[in-house]
């Protein structure tokens, strides 16, 4: 039951941190880039390192 709730929690902050670094108009441009060129990179260790 408790690994549920992590997985939840994880992916209520992955959606948020998400959300708020692209929201700005501003640096839509690039925030794209950066998603489209490391995003996966970044994405890898935040999951790993949540998973454990």
């Amino acid at each position: 039951m408790q690994e549920r709730y992590s997985v939840a929690a994880t992916c209520t902050f992955l959606d948020a941190l998400i959300k708020r670094t692209g929201s700005s108009d501003a640096l839509g441009e690039e925030n794209a880039a950066l998603i489209g060129t490391h995003g996966r990179r970044i994405m890898r260790p935040l999951l790993e390192g949540f998973a454990g």
